[in-house]
């Protein structure tokens, strides 16, 4: 591969570093925060409710997108980048300063600034999800690259996201060496100063492409190249046969079917709401060090479920109906054990470990592979109609909108259970 291509290939490897690092890195940032915030516990859960807030990120970014004109789509997407990843970086230096300050309202002592930070944090990471395959697309069409620049991009967009999700937790690792100990080798001004160098060289990975695709970009970029075929196709994983993209079995319906996207919801209700929530009272039954372990485990399912759906087949559906009714028994155990009624008998560390990992990587696993298919069928379907590609060009939407209903139904269903009862204690 050329130094160009190559350069630009790393670049966009770098970008996917500031993509969710924020907000994974303050949740892999809990175990040293409960000790110093009046919330304890209870900060989990409401800030997995402040995150699913944020998504009124992509919200905002789609109703400029559907209103832009041909002329200035290419340039929303660059400019919103842009606007996410300096909004992270500022929200992680601002972190540095304030995340253990607390504030007085009429119930004591709260952390409100770290929520104010989180939840601008997640405004700008939930934006990236939206703008960052446009961004894929826009490069993958200019000429003067190799023609399969683009398969290559998406595989390193992944690895970076993959990687954005990872250093945050080895951080973790490095500042806490056990666990179990209240030792820590750094405070967490050193650790969100790490996350804003990571943002640092995001935006600049960023220049660099932005500088490039403004060297070689056609002169205008219209509307519908952003949403076309092309935009995608060479973006989807190589093995991905016509056959493998039947949601239901018997690929008698072109389009998306409701229960994939019951399917999103109900694994999102779980995967952003339940189990951030509720997973450091099941971790910490056991261990007092348990829950870094666990919440490690948690953060790294993302990354290695879309690394494996990324270079191998998706599998069938019947396989993934096996993997969500595991992925959600698992789910409803830690849920159980992290309530006040539970025994300590009903489990360890070790089964907590076991459990976490298993059900978030399934999980994930699900939902990536769903994704996968929705994208696919999507673009390998032949269309007779205008009307019938607009239908089909909103799949995509819709799995979003169900991935953000089923998120903030959990979030908010476990933010009141565990702030305003005694379920959880």
């Amino acid at each position: 591969m050329p130094i160009p291509e190559l350069t630009l290939t790393a670049c966009v490897c770098g970008i996917g570093l500031g993509a969710w690092v924020a907000v994974s890195g303050i949740f892999a940032e809990l175990p040293v925060l409960v000790l110093t915030q009046p919330e304890g516990w209870k900060l989990a859960s409401q800030l997995s409710l402040v995150v699913q807030i944020g998504n009124l990120g992509p919200l905002v970014y789609t109703i400029f997108h559907r209103l832009s004109t041909s002329g200035s789509s290419a340039n929303l997407v660059m400019q919103s980048i842009r606007g996410c990843l300096v909004t992270a970086t500022i929200a992680c230096f601002l972190a540095i300063f304030f995340a253990d300050v607390t504030s007085p309202t009429k119930h004591g002592r709260r952390s409100l600034a770290l929520l104010i930070l989180a939840f601008f944090a997640s405004i700008s990471d939930a934006t990236t999800t939206v703008t960052y395959i446009p961004l894929l697309g826009l490069l993958s069409k200019v000429k003067a690259t190799l023609p399969t620049l683009g398969s290559t991009l998406a595989q390193s967009m992944m690895i970076g996201e993959g990687l954005g999700g990872l250093l945050p937790v080895a951080v973790t690792w490095i500042q806490i060496p056990r666990p179990s100990s209240s030792h820590r080798l750094f405070g967490s001004d050193i650790f969100f100063l790490i996350l804003t160098l990571q943002m640092v060289l995001a935006i600049a990975c960023f220049q660099y492409i932005y500088r490039w695709w403004k060297r070689h970009h056609q002169a205008s970029v219209s509307h519908n190249d952003l949403n076309s075929v092309n935009l995608h196709t060479s973006l989807l994983p190589s093995q991905l046969s016509e056959a493998s993209l039947n949601l239901n079995g018997r690929g008698d319906r072109p389009d998306a079917p409701w229960y994939s996207m019951v399917t999103l919801a109900w694994l999102s209700f779980f995967m952003n709401g339940a189990l951030p929530a509720v997973l450091g009272y099941a971790a910490n039954r056991y261990s007092p060090g348990a829950y870094h372990t666990a919440q490690s485990l948690l953060l790294c399912a993302n990354p290695v479920a879309a690394a494996i759906v990324g270079v191998h087949s998706v599998p069938s559906g019947s396989l993934f109906a096996a993997a969500l009714l595991v992925a959600t028994s698992l789910s409803i155990y830690l849920v159980v054990l992290a309530s006040s009624n539970a025994q300590a008998s009903w489990g360890s560390a070790g089964a907590v470990y076991a459990a976490v990992a298993l059900a978030s990587f399934l999980l994930a696993w699900v939902k990536t592979g769903l994704l996968t298919r929705l994208l696919a069928q999507q673009e390998t379907s032949p269309s007779s109609s205008l009307e019938e590609e607009h239908k089909r060009s909103d799949t995509l939407f819709h799995a979003g909108v169900a991935i953000q209903i089923g998120s903030f139904v959990g979030a908010l269903l476990f933010y009141i259970l565990v702030n305003h009862s005694n379920t959880f204690e």
